[in-house]
């Protein structure tokens, strides 16, 4: 549920030049442009990920994976945007190195490396990075970055970007946005072979929108060529009422897009389904926030730099009386993979059986979002009345019109005093 691929095509607003082969010897390296794909790691999911700047962990590889003859088990992660590759028997011999590409090959001519966007990077003040293993749609090992530049150091420069390592030999980098503004270095992508001795470049315009994907395959039967198709608006909304009971707005998202799946057909940028029976999650609802569930729905975003969804779901009377909760203490809770948390600017609507409320798009990663109430109490909903009697109502004048009474007292003194002066 939480590992959803997601496939996407963009216009790129300029010129993208990719270099082709390296040759050396015996061995060709081939790195081609594909159909844009993106798979989201949440580091709540990750197999491991990290914040510390300047710095790497090590990764044990679910199964070999084949490199160019050699036989990889392991990998080094380093948060300035590179993947040490690690022959079964051998020690990683990178460290965390920042630098051009002709720097790291004079300082480690014996790596095999894979570069995603090397320079120096600052994730500890706002990003990540970080490993997930995916068995499904296909078994593959995603390494990923979210994170600023030194130079840039902020969240208003983010980039996005992944190198993915696919169990039969194929390598692919992704980049989902690339908002830097400034670099120390020369930001290389691309790949290195010890053995070849020269590395291959991938080269992106990014004074474009960044959003495409190149393919490192062995036997070259993926390649393809890079399709367009138009953008969408910043303000839109994803309708599905008819099938899943679930409507979205979004508002304030850019570098948005339709997507594709590989082969498939074309899709909207949020998807949302309904469950038969509650998710499974470590709390239950019912524990973990002390109300009922009427109805569970999914919904996951792929696609957005930024920006809200509004969430409507519509129920039915039949629902609520079956949950046995009052209609007027609906509300919305999503599950963050921790913890059930409501959503923000709640409101319902009674007549039109609907609620909705507020959450950003990066926490729709396939995420379970409920409809929850209040019990209604033993003999049914409460409604307070009585009937007031002469003395119960004198009362409450008297105590709404306090000062008209003041008024008329001070008004009955005066004119007392003003007759026994004039007599």
């Amino acid at each position: 549920m939480y590992g959803l691929k997601h496939t996407s095509l963009i216009i790129v607003l300029g010129l993208i030049v990719l270099s082709l082969s390296i040759v050396s010897g015996v061995k060709c390296q081939t790195v081609e442009q594909i159909h844009f794909e993106w798979y989201a790691v949440d580091m709540l999911y990750a197999d491991v990920f990290d914040f510390a700047d300047d710095d790497y962990f090590d990764y044990r590889l679910p199964w070999p994976f084949p490199y160019n003859g050699k036989t990889i088990s392991m990998i080094r992660v380093c948060s300035n945007g590179y993947v040490e590759l690690v022959e079964t028997g051998d020690a990683p011999v990178t460290e965390a190195f920042s630098g051009t590409i002709d720097d790291f090959l004079t300082e480690y001519p014996m790596a095999d490396v894979l570069f995603a966007a090397m320079d120096d990077l600052c994730s500890e003040t706002c990003g990540y990075y970080a490993v997930k293993h995916f068995t499904t749609p296909v078994d593959m090992v995603v390494v990923y970055w979210h994170t600023p530049t030194k130079e840039d150091d902020s969240p208003v420069y983010m980039n996005e970007f992944e190198i993915i390592l696919y169990k039969n030999g194929e390598i692919q980098w992704n980049y989902n946005f690339m908002d830097f503004d400034l670099h120390t270095y020369d930001m290389f992508a691309g790949m290195y072979d010890s053995d070849v001795g020269e590395p291959v470049e991938i080269e992106y315009d990014v004074d474009a929108p960044c959003s495409y994907s190149y393919n490192y395959d062995p036997a070259n039967h993926l390649a393809g060529s890079f399709k367009t198709m138009e953008t969408l608006e910043q303000s839109f909304e994803w309708d599905t009422a008819a099938e899943n009971g679930v409507k979205i707005s979004v508002e304030g998202a850019f570098y948005t897009w339709l997507l594709k799946m590989r082969g498939g057909s074309d899709v909207g940028g949020i998807t949302t389904a309904k469950y038969e029976s509650p998710p499974q999650t470590a709390v239950d609802v019912e524990t973990g926030t002390g109300l009922i569930p009427v109805k569970y729905v999914d919904v996951s975003a792929s696609g957005f730099v930024g920006g809200k969804a509004t969430i409507t779901i519509y129920y039915t009377e039949d629902e609520v009386a079956r949950a046995k909760v009052s209609e007027n203490s609906l509300t919305l809770y999503y599950w963050n993979g921790i913890s059930w948390v409501e959503l923000e600017n709640v409101g319902r609507d009674t007549e039109k059986n609907i609620v909705w409320g507020e959450l950003f798009l990066t926490d729709l990663t396939g995420t379970p979002i409920v409809v929850v109430g209040k019990p209604v109490p033993v003999g049914g909903e409460v409604v307070e009345s009585y009937e007031e009697s002469p003395l119960t109502a004198l009362y409450g004048f008297a105590a709404s019109y306090w000062w008209v009474l003041v008024f008329l007292v001070i008004m009955g003194v005066v004119l007392i005093f003003s007759r026994r002066i004039g007599s």
